[in-house]
């Protein structure tokens, strides 16, 4: 039977599915939820030379370990890939991002890439996925075998991409793009968490290693690679994660900025964060337990007048070790910032300088074990547009603030509830 129109098919809850129509000549967007045997689907993919999709959603579907390669060959409008649970998905495509490949399909179209210069191809051509030529939105979600992810080299491939969110692997080991200032040329969201085994993360085009090194060296010598759009990047949550290069001056839009919770990460984000003059939300930290301090505090440096600092940014997350004493003085010049969030740093006192943070509304205090005292009377009650103040296992502090200790009205210099007690919601248990 052919649906010569049917532009949208929905399967949802049909376990036992074994078989798949396939003559669908207008169909645009699939979307398949709990079935056994996603060999079905898969084979649908492979042999019914489906050519039309723009979105495919493939969501509690086991039984398959790798996407077809014809998904990507045979449809040239294909723009949102969501996987989601799928639990026997290994591998995201099924051959290596540096080998090219020959496939066949009616869209394929011979294209020769080489992967080092002066290499020789006996076969010669490669044929196009151009799917990943038209792909803007890509979400990998719980899939709990899946253990890399890597993409092929291809002129224009990842041009489109917008949106790439993955989440939940957690046997994901790493996650690499080809190298060459040819990618990701569109993207503008990219969140990365909650991958526990994750250790290696190669996005060249976010570092100065984005140039193509299979450019000729004038052209490369010439001018750099072309800025990122990105507004907004989230890698957190990854606990084994090791190496993740950034150079801010490459991202200068960006609006959200999160590198948290990844304790193992040795690679700081090269440059200064107020070179970041769009930056609203900035979570950071902490990095390897190794990592000095002074370097650290290096990121929050002032660039020379008349450059502003960070005039946008409103909150800011900053998680830090035991053996950090201090906090960037810099933070003080935050006039738009009205939260701010503070987890495991070991400073003693909060210094005066939070009285400048005329905008703050927000303020959160969280395993902070040497904390003793806030800052003083006078910069405290600076703090007009304060509405809540957050402690938590901060041992030493909440001794300190106990409303039986002294009365609101005191200005006695250890009496830190004094300092507090006019706050409209306190939460110090």
């Amino acid at each position: 039977m052919v649906f010569p129109v049917l532009e949208t098919i929905e399967i949802n809850y049909c376990r036992e599915l074994a078989t798949f129509p396939s003559h669908f000549p207008s169909l645009k967007k699939l979307h398949i939820c709990q079935t056994k045997n996603g060999s079905a689907v898969m084979e649908y993919i492979r042999s019914s030379g489906v050519s039309t999709l723009t979105v495919l959603r493939i969501q509690l579907v086991q039984g398959f370990t790798e996407l077809p390669n014809m998904l990507f060959q045979n449809n040239p409008n294909l723009a949102h890939l969501r996987l989601s649970s799928c639990d026997d998905l290994t591998q995201f495509l099924n051959f290596p991002s540096d080998v090219p490949q020959t496939l066949e399909g009616p869209n394929s179209q011979t294209v020769l890439e080489l992967s080092q210069p002066h290499t020789c191809i006996d076969n010669g051509a490669t044929q196009r996925l151009v799917g990943l030529e038209s792909l803007e939105k890509l979400e990998i979600f719980r899939c709990i075998s899946l253990e890399s992810i890597s993409f092929p080299k291809g002129d224009k491939y990842l041009t489109a991409l917008r949106e790439l969110e993955i989440s939940e692997c957690n046997s994901l080991k790493s996650i690499s793009i080809p190298k060459g200032d040819k990618y990701l040329t569109a993207l503008r969201e990219l969140g990365i968490f909650d991958c526990n085994r994750l250790t290696h993360l190669s996005i060249p085009q976010l570092s100065e290693s984005g140039w193509d090194s299979t450019s000729p060296p004038s052209l490369s010598a010439a001018s750099p690679p072309p800025l990122l759009p990105l507004e907004k990047l989230k890698v957190y949550c990854c606990p084994d994660l090791i190496s993740f290069p950034i150079d801010l001056t490459r991202t200068p839009s960006l609006s959200t900025l999160d590198i948290s919770c990844c304790p193992k990460l040795t690679d700081l984000p090269k440059g200064k964060l107020c070179s970041l003059t769009s930056l609203r939300t900035l979570s950071i930290g902490p990095f390897s337990e190794t990592t000095e301090l002074h370097s650290f505090l290096y990121l929050f440096d002032a660039l020379p007048p008349p450059h502003p600092y960070s005039p946008s940014l409103s909150k800011l997350g900053l998680r830090g070790w035991s053996h950090w004493e201090s906090l960037p003085e810099q933070l003080q010049r935050l006039s738009a910032l009205t939260t701010l969030y503070l987890d495991g740093f070991g400073v003693k006192s909060l210094p005066d300088w939070f009285g400048k943070l005329s905008s703050l509304e927000q303020l959160w205090l969280w395993n902070c074990k040497k904390l003793e005292n806030l800052p003083s009377h006078q910069s405290m009650r600076s703090l007009t547009r304060l509405r809540k103040l957050d402690s938590l296992r901060c041992p030493l502090l909440r001794e300190r603030c106990k409303p039986e200790s002294s009365s609101c009205n005191t200005t006695e210099s250890n009496s830190e509830w004094s300092k507090i007690c006019h706050i409209p919601q306190i939460w110090i248990p």
